[in-house]
């Protein structure tokens, strides 16, 4: 399982820098300011990154591209999380200031005169601080020069703490924007609702899920309901399957996967034609990406992989989480995929997360 917040790691300390650090020292007056704040802007996925030109194209510079350039598990086609954009400080201007999520790195010892213009950025105090303190090296901040923005300011005394400390927490950093993204998404996606869909399933199966508009429910079975969105060719699909929960032994990727194959053998067929039905890709052409995590508090296993259609005529990439509900003794196998042949999945991947995410099993609270 993963923590909940993957930044509560030392809180005492980042709290101390976040007293420290001097982007608006008075609250009062910043939220005041706000309201005359401009909207943050950017495309999903889009990364400012702030920090000094030399060391960008050294080693801390590579370290983050590893970072941040990472793959999207589970695409046919190679897909980063994000799309980093390097900018010198000295060419921070208003506008880009607006961007929706910004990284500034520092490096304390470095006294470049790009260094010295990201260091004006804190206190004496907090300098001090982190120079005797190696464990201090992040800092989530919101709204600074626009509503809506994400920053996360990285920085050490030396480079070589600072490359060390992010090799270490990566996946920490990735997780924390992938968060915030999935978090504006279900904003946008949710200004429009089917709440009738909604309602029916949580008084007929005991779960809520939100459903967008633009979504059909294309089946709704005992236990299996099917929730599509089709604009021909391209298809965005949520499926739900739930049985009777018998053992543990269930969350481990061989079991889930005939899991998966089972319900789709079963449910998913052309309509034009009975005989083609959806399976799995060959994990020899793209293995899956698999691992435990925590689903708003509930243990679940989340698969991503390649799906296709028997006869080879569609096919494409799907995300999954495996949970139990324990109240009602379910096993819950809860499924997005997309068809998308002629453009990237990426996006269309973070959509069907943000969906999934949505999901709640009976016991717990949804408006």
């Amino acid at each position: 399982m993963i923590p909940l917040h993957p930044f509560m790691k030392r809180n005492w300390l980042i709290i101390a820098v976040w007293i420290l650090l001097i982007q608006g020292c008075d609250q009062t007056i910043k939220d005041a300011n706000k309201e005359f704040m401009p909207p943050a802007q950017g495309a999903i996925g889009e990364i400012i990154l702030v920090m000094d030109s030399a060391l960008w194209k050294g080693q801390l510079g590579i370290e983050l591209k590893r970072t941040f350039h990472d793959l999207m598990p589970g695409l046919p086609q190679d897909e980063s999380l994000f799309e980093l954009h390097y900018i010198s400080p000295f060419k921070l201007n208003n506008t880009l200031k607006t961007t929706k999520n910004m990284v500034f790195v520092t490096i304390l010892n470095d006294n470049s005169q790009e260094n010295r213009i990201l260091r004006s950025y804190f206190t004496s105090e907090s300098l001090e601080m982190v120079r005797n303190n190696a464990d201090l090296f992040m800092l989530i901040k919101q709204d600074d020069f626009a509503k809506g923005q994400e920053i996360l300011h990285l920085f050490g005394r030396d480079e070589e703490t600072l490359i060390k400390n992010i090799r270490e927490n990566s996946d920490r950093i990735k997780n924390h924007f992938e968060l915030i993204e999935r978090k504006r998404l279900v904003n946008t996606l949710f200004k429009g609702e089917n709440v009738e869909i909604r309602s029916a399933l949580k008084n007929q199966h005991n779960f809520n899920i939100r459903v967008p508009y633009g979504y059909q429910l294309a089946a709704n079975k005992d236990n299996f309901i099917w929730i599509r969105q089709l604009e021909y060719p391209e298809e965005k699909s949520i499926f739900i399957y739930y049985e009777p929960y018998r053992s543990p032994g269930i969350f481990n990727k061989d079991s889930i996967a005939q899991l998966r194959e089972k319900v789709s053998y079963e449910f998913i067929r052309d309509v034009q034609n009975r005989n083609t039905f959806m399976t799995l890709q060959d994990e020899q052409y793209m293995p899956y990406f698999t691992r435990e995590i925590n689903f708003k508090g509930i243990y679940a296993y989340e698969l991503r992989g390649l799906w296709k259609n028997s006869d080879i005529s569609a096919g494409g990439p799907f995300v999954s989480y495996t949970l139990v509900d324990e109240k009602l003794k379910r096993l819950y196998y809860i499924e997005g995929y997309v068809y998308h042949p002629s453009g990237d999945k990426r996006d269309w991947m973070r959509e069907m997360d943000a969906i999934l995410w949505s999901f709640d099993i009976s016991d717990q609270s949804a408006e």
